[in-house]
């Protein structure tokens, strides 16, 4: 059998070539499960750049801007951090 163009170590996670432009690589685990590459999945929350809600505004979307939205992430988020004026530590995601 041929070599395979990536290495990867006993827990499956690949070591393919060097970092671009001196950036570090992270290393993700590979499909050692039942299903695959595919059945690993990950969930990431990004709230959006206030710029974003303000063109809303600017298009007609009363409401959507990102001031009126604020009270709404702070309550929804829990960031471990710690509070501040932009973050919460007691909303039910995080």
């Amino acid at each position: 059998m041929a070599a395979a163009a990536e290495q990867r170590d006993r827990l499956g996670l690949s070591h393919d070539r060097p970092a671009p432009y001196g950036q570090p690589i992270h290393e993700w685990a590979r499909g050692r499960v039942l299903g695959g590459s595919t059945a690993i999945n990950a969930m990431a929350h990004v709230r959006g750049h206030a710029s974003d809600f303000d063109r809303w505004v600017g298009a007609g979307c009363t409401g959507w801007g990102y001031a009126d939205l604020l009270p709404y992430f702070i309550r929804s988020e829990t960031y471990a951090p710690g509070a501040s004026p932009f973050t919460a530590t007691a909303g039910p995601s995080s």
